[in-house]
């Protein structure tokens, strides 16, 4: 997150944590202890979005006040797309990544789907190409949480000699096996534990949909 964003929305929590008569039941409404607490309001930890849920009920902000400032009754909340385009096929390249627009989500979606998630990890991007079928199509968008940045189930946006992709990895001890789903078009290969240093992982895929 932008520094000076950041600022800002760590001195919009200390509002809603001053709400409560102490610090002690402020964590304890958010179902962490006081020194979590103090570990989100200095920014050394990300908090997710069910413990921010949890202190805005309480308090006389919304969730998304405290992510921009606005008092929205439907509380919409904008995730940003970039204009890297993850490639579910031969590789894109990593050109100067650029803000696009924000995609709005509501608080409800987080609540019921990503509720362990926080907001400020997430970012969307476009997929392109036609090796991850029947899961991912063409153009869906995807939005990648960059704190999942350790290997295992599901899919991976990450780049390769700056080439950025979007497919299943699993990790062995000779190196990591790069998985399409498109197994008709595309076969699996295996980067080397030796090469391992070239791979990038930009953070794991937490949702997909499409535009109209």
């Amino acid at each position: 997150m932008n520094k000076n964003i950041e600022n800002v929305f760590l001195s919009r929590l200390k509002t809603v944590v001053d709400e409560f008569e102490t610090k002690k039941l402020a964590a304890q409404t958010a179902g962490i202890t006081t020194m979590q607490l103090d570990r989100w309001l200095s920014g050394a930890s990300n908090p997710p979005f069910k413990g921010l849920g949890a202190l805005c009920e309480r308090s006389d902000k919304t969730l998304d006040w405290l992510f921009s400032g606005k008092n929205i009754s439907t509380q919409i909340i904008d995730i940003p797309r970039h204009s890297l385009k993850l490639s579910a096929g031969g590789g894109s390249p990593v050109d100067r990544v650029k803000f696009v627009d924000n995609i709005p989500f509501t608080c409800e979606f987080f609540q019921k789907k990503l509720p362990y998630t926080s907001i400020t990890n997430l970012m969307i991007f476009d997929a392109a190409g036609d090796s991850m079928l029947p899961t991912i199509n063409d153009g869906d968008l995807v939005m990648i949480d960059s704190s999942k940045n350790e290997i295992g189930d599901g899919l991976y946006a990450f780049t390769i000699d700056n080439m950025a992709h979007i497919k299943r990895l699993q990790q062995t001890i000779d190196g990591i096996i790069i998985k399409s789903d498109n197994h008709e078009l595309y076969d699996n290969y295996e980067l080397k534990f030796e090469d391992q240093n070239k791979i990038r992982i930009i953070g794991k895929v937490v949702w997909k949909g499409s535009l109209l």
